[in-house]
């Protein structure tokens, strides 16, 4: 997990470095923050979906295996743990949080709307 996250600090850093030096990179930055809600948004749903799937699966199995292990219902797991998809769900908030902030930011600094 922690492999992922260095070359997006890194490149946040560098991005961050790239901002100081030159003010028309600001003017991508509501593009940006835009992009990043959306693709939030869309992993979202796409967990969503994806989660359900797997629930259904899981039952068709149950149901496929009736004859031999009989119909519990509790077998029938999601695709993440509790606490997997805490921690995805809270990913997913603090996207959303750092892209309204750089919004935010960019608009309080350049009077941008």
């Amino acid at each position: 997990m922690s492999r992922r996250i260095v070359p997006v600090v890194v490149i946040c850093i560098l991005g961050s470095l790239g901002g100081c030096i030159s003010p028309a990179v600001h003017r991508n930055v509501p593009q940006f923050a835009d992009a990043v809600t959306l693709a939030t948004e869309n992993s979202k749903g796409a967990f969503q979906v994806v989660d359900q799937k797997y629930v259904e699966i899981e039952a068709d199995t149950l149901v496929v295996d009736y004859e031999k292990t009989g119909f519990d219902p509790r077998k029938i797991r999601h695709l993440l743990t509790a606490d997997e998809e805490l921690a995805r769900s809270c990913r997913h908030s603090s996207f959303q949080a750092a892209s309204s902030d750089i919004q935010n930011s960019n608009r309080y600094r350049y009077g941008r709307n």
